[in-house]
């Protein structure tokens, strides 16, 4: 069992009166590890905290008078513009501990504030992020900056929200974001120790069914759970850098986010279901540098709309059941199925159907394609429908 220590609580929510509760909360919300250093069980309990009226309430006392005021009358415009003098001061080196602690407790609330219809409280929110670029930060800050960062980037993407915003400033932050993270090891610490999250699995009640089969599998139920809180990043680039994954076994969900849809309507735009879904039992660095090049051929689309999430296992044994078990969940149209025949793994293929269509841009292949791509689409539409009538 994961156990809470002083760094983890004092790091997010301060001095817990009952370090106990923040434990309970953790094993309640499927969350909590048998093993795993106290920067994983930290990451754990930020993400967790809009979840639990407990820790809510925590990080509502941690924050100065001032902006507890300003939260609970829903004055969110002072409340990101006192964030942002704050995040000022910070960069200019003239901000006191108080000041610190106050623009790190309040870092867990400004994703919240996503679906704001005001465009310039989203500029403001993305300013406070490019904090990072202006000030050399202490880990535990930058930490919680990154973070909420990334909570916000996957909060607005492929809503109307983005009708608001400016694109390449969520790429930004989502850049920021990731080089933080990237940096301070952060994406290394959400990998799964397979068999000990089936032990716990076990003893929770909830099941999420196979399409195929009126079965629930524990390590699918797992690895959707683990997928919805993973972090974002870019898929091809972050800033003006090549993306560096980590060096481990594991798999890997490739997501279209981009302002259009694609094969004419038959695939949206979506941070929650994959358009491609692979695995390696030695290194996911290397497929995805090895994908990166297709996206980078295509004539068709912009690699700065897709995003990628990563999921790294203990056993490598387990790589290619998980990717399996997601193919099956999500039936991502880049994945080689006889419905379709659309792979994205073998598109260095001249002869390859996602090769002629992105790369060479031929178009009997286009039309051919965006009929079964449509066809696809609609059957898993038919057939989710009639799951969910029998279910019910």
């Amino acid at each position: 069992m994961f156990t809470a220590d002083n760094s983890v609580i004092n790091g997010l929510l301060g001095v817990a009166e009952d370090k106990r509760q923040v434990v309970l909360h953790l094993e309640k919300q499927g969350l909590s590890q048998s093993s795993g250093s106290a920067k994983s069980g930290r990451v754990i309990a930020y993400k967790v905290l809009g979840s639990s009226r407990g820790l809510r309430k925590k990080i509502m006392e941690e924050l100065p008078e001032d902006l507890r005021q300003l939260w609970d009358k829903q004055r969110y415009h002072k409340f990101l513009e006192r964030i942002f003098v704050i995040s000022n001061g910070i960069a200019s080196e003239v901000s006191t501990e108080h000041e610190k602690a106050a623009f790190k407790a309040a870092l867990p609330l400004v994703p919240e504030l996503w679906k704001s219809k005001e465009s310039q409280e989203h500029e403001r929110i993305q300013e406070i992020y490019f904090l990072w670029e202006k000030a050399a930060l202490p880990e535990s800050l930058a930490i919680s900056l990154a973070i909420s960062a990334n909570q916000y980037v996957k909060n607005v993407l492929c809503t109307e929200s983005m009708e608001r915003v400016d694109f390449c400033r969520i790429h930004k932050c989502l850049s920021l974001s990731s080089l933080l993270l990237i940096k301070l090891k952060m994406e290394v610490e959400q990998k799964i120790n397979v068999e000990d999250a089936i032990v716990q699995e076990r003893n929770s009640t909830g099941e999420i069914p196979s399409k195929d089969e009126k079965q629930s599998s524990v390590l699918q139920k797992i690895s959707l759970k683990r997928l919805e809180n993973l972090y974002i990043f870019p898929f091809v680039e972050i800033g003006d850098k090549p993306c560096q994954y980590p060096d481990h076994p594991g798999v890997y969900c490739i997501y279209y986010i981009g302002k259009s849809d694609l094969y004419e309507g038959g695939v949206k735009p979506s941070k929650d279901r994959p358009v491609y879904v692979g695995m390696s039992k030695i290194s996911i660095s290397k497929r995805l540098l090895s994908h990166q090049s297709k996206i980078v051929k295509a004539r068709d689309l912009n690699r700065r709309d897709f995003i990628v999430r990563f999921m790294l296992v203990d056993m490598h044994y387990y790589a290619c059941c998980v990717e399996e078990m997601l193919i099956e969940y999500f039936s991502p149209v880049w994945n080689e199925n006889e419905a379709v025949k659309f792979s994205f793994g073998n598109a260095d293929d001249v002869n390859n159907n996602w090769h002629k269509y992105h790369v060479e841009g031929d178009s009997k292949t286009k039309e051919t394609m965006i009929k079964s791509v449509k066809d696809y689409e609609l059957k898993l539409k038919m057939k989710h429908l009639s799951l969910a009538t029998t279910s019910s």
